[in-house]
């Protein structure tokens, strides 16, 4: 299968990546390398392709996901302490940026969006009270409403554009 990873130099990317090349999988790494090195070098070794680029560029990820089958989302600004510092930024990156990706995956075809998004989107949650995915959304910081918000362009794009997808929290 091919895989485009956004994110993919990140820290859960690159064991992402690694275990996808092990298994068979043609990948490819996205990134913009604002939260991670550049030395990929060993993942190159055995199969990835690198590309550097912004997923807040609609055109930098549109070329990106051509000849892709899946797209595994995990590009994001993921700092709560950057978040309340510069919203706007986060925002950006996090909601436009994830509606850059599912442009691209419209553009190109793409069979399967997989996206990551974060337990932040809950909040601070109640003492003793086990959290499950079906509780109440009420994140404290501008990064969990951002993936609250993440989440929302996610759902309504793809069940217009019937493009198969999981988000993972």
């Amino acid at each position: 299968m091919r895989i485009l990873v956004t994110g993919g130099a990140g820290f859960i990317g690159k064991h992402l990546v690694k275990s996808l090349l092990e298994n068979g999988d043609l990948v490819t790494v996205f990134d913009d390398f604002s939260n991670s090195s550049k030395n990929l070098s060993y993942l190159v070794d055995i199969g990835a392709k690198i590309i550097e680029g912004d997923i807040t560029k609609l055109s930098d990820v549109t070329n990106a996901v051509k000849d892709h089958d899946v797209v595994i989302h995990l590009a994001a600004k993921i700092s709560v302490a950057e978040s309340i510092r510069d919203p706007l930024e986060t925002f950006r990156v996090n909601v436009n940026g994830t509606r850059n990706v599912l442009t691209a995956c419209k553009k190109n075809h793409v069979k399967k969006l997989i996206a990551s998004s974060s337990a932040a989107v809950y909040g601070e949650g109640i003492p003793g009270l086990k959290l499950t995915e079906k509780a109440k959304m009420n994140p404290i910081s501008s990064y969990g409403q951002s993936k609250v918000e993440m989440e929302q362009e996610i759902t309504e794009f793809v069940s217009e554009h019937k493009i198969n997808y999981i988000i993972l929290r």
